[in-house]
């Protein structure tokens, strides 16, 4: 499994997969780990610069990603691989599953979904 057309294209992994599956969705591979005891002896205006930077890069990372995303989505489509564009139906009922379960496991879940309906 690979979870990126990037990744997908670069590492060559279609040439081992009978489909690639677009399914416009993925988890942003990327964390920034620090000691938070280390954290706690930074300056506040120094964590504040950091915090500030950190987020205007990822800002910049997801705006771009969309844009290589595609390309690479395109490059894969002159591959003899075919993709399949795949849908909330597509994956039947495992996606209300999945959700009504870590809904009980993690309340965190249900906070994240209201962040995300924000945006």
């Amino acid at each position: 499994m690979q979870i990126d057309f990037e990744g997908t294209w670069n590492s060559k992994y279609y040439e081992h997969a009978g489909t690639i599956v677009a399914s416009n969705h993925m988890m942003f591979p990327m964390i920034a780990v620090g000691s938070g005891r280390k954290w706690q002896t930074v300056p506040k205006e120094d964590q504040a610069v950091i915090e500030k930077i950190m987020a205007e890069e990822l800002d910049g990372i997801v705006g771009a990603y969309a844009e290589i995303d595609a390309t690479y989505l395109d490059k894969l489509k002159t591959t003899s691989v075919p993709v399949v564009n795949a849908d909330r139906a597509f994956f039947g009922g495992a996606i209300d599953l999945w959700y009504q379960s870590w809904r009980e496991k993690t309340p965190l879940l249900k906070e994240l979904e209201k962040e995300a309906a924000g945006l």
